[in-house]
C-alpha cells in the first residue's frame, strides 16, 4: 500500500469518527421540564455581589434524568411571594447589562445526566438611596419561576427564603459554567 493511500484511509477514519461525535451532539434533544431541577447555588466561590446595593443570585439547573439533553436561550422569569403565592410584579430584562455583569453570549449547553447549567439573576436591594420597602420583611421568601425557552407549561421553581429586591431584574442566558471569584465566565 502506498503512503498516500494509508494517509487517505486514516483521514477518512478520523473524519467519519469525528463527524459521528458531532452528529451525536446534534441529536441531543432540548431538555424537558421533567428532566430538570432548579436550585439556588449558594457556593461562596460562585457568589457575585457588588457595592451600592447590587447583588446577584446564581441558579443551578440540573439534568436529573438518565438521558443527555440541552438548554439554550434565556428563560422567562416571574416571581411570587412563597407564603401567599401572590405575584411580585417587577420588570425582567433578558440578557441585559447589569451593574455586576455584561450581557452573555447565547449558546447551547449540553447537559449529561447529573450535569449543571447556570442562570444568574441580577438585582438591587435599594430603591434609590433607601433600603427596600418592598417586599416587606414578612414576605421576604420568594419563589422564582423559570420558563424554558420555546416550551409552554409549568415552570422550574426555586424557593429563595431571603429575597430582597427593588426595581428591575436582569437574567442571563443558560451558562455552561458558574461565576468564579465574582465574575461570569469569559465570553
Amino acid at each position: 500500500m502506498h503512503l498516500r493511500s494509508i494517509a487517505a484511509l486514516l483521514f477518512l477514519l478520523f473524519a467519519v469518527g469525528g463527524s459521528s461525535h458531532v452528529a451525536n451532539a446534534q441529536a441531543i434533544q432540548p431538555c424537558t421540564l421533567a428532566q430538570l431541577q432548579a436550585s439556588e447555588d449558594r457556593s461562596d466561590a460562585h457568589e457575585i455581589s457588588g457595592g451600592m446595593g447590587h447583588q446577584a443570585r446564581v441558579l443551578a439547573i440540573k439534568n436529573q434524568s438518565s438521558t443527555a439533553c440541552s438548554v439554550q436561550g434565556v428563560p422567562a422569569l416571574t416571581m411570587a411571594y412563597t407564603l401567599t403565592h401572590q405575584p411580585f410584579t417587577t420588570t425582567v430584562c433578558a440578557n441585559c447589562q447589569d451593574y455586576l455583569f455584561q450581557p452573555q453570549p447565547v449558546a447551547r449547553v449540553l447537559l449529561q445526566p447529573g450535569g449543571l447549567a447556570y442562570v444568574v439573576v441580577g438585582f438591587s436591594i435599594t430603591d434609590g438611596l433607601e433600603p427596600c420597602t418592598n417586599p416587606k420583611p414578612e414576605y421576604a421568601a420568594m419563589t422564582l419561576a423559570l420558563y424554558l425557552p420555546g416550551q409552554s407549561g409549568q415552570p422550574l421553581t426555586v424557593a429563595i427564603p431571603d429575597w430582597r429586591s427593588c426595581g428591575p431584574l436582569n437574567i442571563t442566558p443558560f451558562l455552561a459554567q458558574p461565576p468564579q471569584d465574582g465574575e461570569l465566565p469569559a465570553k
